[in-house]
């Protein structure tokens, strides 16, 4: 319920999900927003490079569009970056409260946890 409050998203929104062929992730293929973040994503796993890569995609604020293409550049500040990220054990959650300007819409966030 608190992940839903911070990206703005309505827990109890009804979702059809179309199966891929290939998915990674089993997903029922209707369910609560509330259940596709409770039981289906999970948002405390650890992010990789290529979840910071698409969430600096959907950054408004400049700073933050730039600390997180940082870190996929691989600059000296932006490896600094993802080695804090990972050694403070950050999870998806996480990353996404502290870059708040970055809220990609549910179907993306499907694909990138």
């Amino acid at each position: 319920e608190e992940f839903c409050t911070m990206m703005g998203l309505d827990a109890g929104q009804q979702l059809q999900v179309v199966p891929l062929e290939g998915a990674r992730n089993w997903c029922p293929e209707e369910l609560s927003v509330r259940q596709l973040f409770s039981h289906v994503l999970d948002v405390f796993g650890k992010p990789n490079k290529k979840f910071f890569d698409t969430l600096s995609l959907f950054a408004k604020d400049e700073k933050e569009k730039a600390t997180l293409e940082s870190i996929v550049a691989g600059s000296d500040e932006g490896k600094a970056l993802f080695r804090d990220f990972v050694h403070d054990f950050a999870h998806h959650a996480d990353v996404l409260k502290k870059f708040p300007s970055a809220r990609p819409p549910v179907e993306h966030l499907i694909n990138m946890i």
